[in-house]
């Protein structure tokens, strides 16, 4: 028995996105409605579903550190699509908000997902502005932002006294 895309002449649709290939195979398709077999919607449904459609903050939100400092939780998104399934190999763009601040050490860094879908920036250095710090995320059309907030650091030399340690209220015996 010859299978469907023989019957047709078009290769059958593949169940992941992949990058141009696949769009050469839906332009096809969509151009030749007439040579589509009785699967492509179940092709197209598939198809569909690898595509990026939310991304979900799974850690580094919410975060706060002196202004300058490198905080110590990275940032990490999972790629979602569609069905709420994990998407691999998708490159994720993390880009700081703030002039001054750097994400693993520059401005934006790409990243891709891995096999669970997700995608981490290690490194993220506030600003010096004291305040709400921002992180851009970013995935094929789906967004989102992480924020931190950078709190003044304590000036050497200050005039603050530390707490003096707690007297035992113990009695003495000699």
């Amino acid at each position: 028995m010859a299978n469907a895309s023989s019957s047709t002449g078009i290769p059958p649709i593949p169940p992941r996105y992949d990058g141009l290939a696949n769009a050469e195979t839906f332009g096809r398709l969509i151009s030749r409605p007439d040579r589509i077999d009785h699967n492509a919607d179940g092709f197209f449904r598939a198809w569909i579903a690898g595509f990026p459609a939310a991304l979900d903050i799974v850690s580094g939100d919410g975060q706060s550190g002196s202004v300058n400092s490198v905080l110590s939780n990275p940032l990490v998104v999972k790629v979602l699509d569609n069905t709420g399934g994990t998407v691999a190999g998708v490159p994720v763009l993390f880009q700081v908000r703030e002039l001054d601040a750097r994400i693993d050490g520059r401005f934006a860094v790409t990243v891709l997902t891995g096999p669970d879908g997700k995608a981490t920036a290690a490194h993220w250095q506030l600003g010096r502005t004291i305040g709400t710090q921002h992180v851009d995320v970013s995935a094929e059309g789906a967004k989102t932002t992480f924020e931190a907030d950078a709190v003044g650091p304590i000036a050497v030399g200050s005039t603050q006294r530390q707490p003096l340690p707690a007297k035992s209220s113990g009695s003495k015996t000699s």
